[in-house]
């Protein structure tokens, strides 16, 4: 009896640290993406199987683990049109953070909107592949400082991208 008690206050406890945590984890997962670095390696213009491509934009979705699923990594979803975009961050079995911004060459410029907190706040995370840029949009699945692209996005960030696509796309693509 007395394991099946401390079981539970060990799973309190990590629940408790989660949810109290989270929030400061992804600012410091942010704040410490290095923003003055760039690679010199280039981007070839080619078909991608990391992107989905929809009638209205591509969908791109990128995480600290090149594995989905993995607790406490922080994940990133976005649809680009005409280099605008909407998206998120999150982790599993949290709750997320939209925003809005565009990519340029060199990073992703965004607005994010904390879920918990009333303020607004720029951001940027830096690019980590030389961009070919095209009329019709990239070229090629954009790379970015501390994130690794993932294939077709699961349930959870398809649920993500959904809601910061209601909530801010009219922001955006007007």
């Amino acid at each position: 009896m007395f394991q099946l008690f401390g079981l539970a206050q060990g799973v309190k406890k990590y629940c408790y640290w989660l949810s109290v945590s989270l929030p400061c984890l992804l600012l410091a997962i942010c704040a410490d993406l290095p923003l003055a670095l760039t690679s010199t390696r280039g981007a070839i213009a080619q078909e991608d199987s990391n992107v989905q491509r929809t009638s209205a934009g591509e969908i791109y979705w990128y995480g600290e683990s090149p594995q989905p699923q993995v607790l406490g990594a922080a994940y990133m979803v976005l649809e680009s049109r005409d280099n605008q975009v909407v998206g998120g961050f999150f982790m599993y079995q949290s709750s997320f953070d939209c925003f809005y911004g565009r990519i340029t060459n060199h990073s992703l410029q965004i607005t994010v909107i904390p879920t918990y907190e009333p303020n607004h706040y720029p951001y940027a995370v830096q690019r980590s592949d030389t961009a070919i840029a095209s009329p019709e949009g990239l070229a090629a699945t954009p790379e970015f400082e501390g994130f690794h692209p993932l294939n077709r996005p699961d349930e959870v960030a398809r649920h993500v991208l959904e809601t910061c696509r209601h909530e801010y796309g009219d922001l955006v693509w007007q």
